[in-house]
């Protein structure tokens, strides 16, 4: 059979890395089926879960740190009647941050849909014009 001992241990090398490259094709396809399977039942799915959320206001900021600036306190007058003036301002400028984000979202809104229109006439154009012979 095998003329040399060398021989007989290379056949069986070559056995074995046959043998594992075929558990190894085996192993891959089982993944692909298992995800395809994990895939299908995720579409099929009826556990659908949503959120409505309300935006009741915007506010940005800018923290400092109190270290950094100084502990020194302005004196408590003038450091209300800035307060008040500077919360006017503030809330004006969110009233108008929020207008300007309002009509933004109106504009992509109807910019989405005349798009969506577009498409739903393109594609009742293509089944249209598609004939089954």
């Amino acid at each position: 059979m095998y003329r040399l001992p060398s021989e007989e241990k290379a056949h069986k090398e070559e056995i074995g890395a046959l043998i594992l490259s075929i558990i190894i094709i085996i192993a891959g396809i089982g993944g692909m089926i298992y995800t395809k399977r994990l895939s299908l039942e995720y579409k099929n799915s009826t556990d659908v879960r949503t959120m409505d959320a309300l935006v009741y206001s915007c506010k940005q900021t800018d923290e400092k740190d109190d270290e950094t600036e100084g502990s020194e306190e302005p004196d408590s007058q003038e450091s209300s009647e800035d307060t008040e003036e500077d919360s006017a301002e503030n809330a004006e400028e969110q009233d108008n941050a929020i207008a300007d984000a309002l009509e933004k979202a109106a504009k992509d809104e109807d910019k989405f849909e005349e798009e969506l229109a577009e498409a739903e006439k393109e594609q009742d154009e293509e089944e249209a014009s598609i004939h089954i012979d």
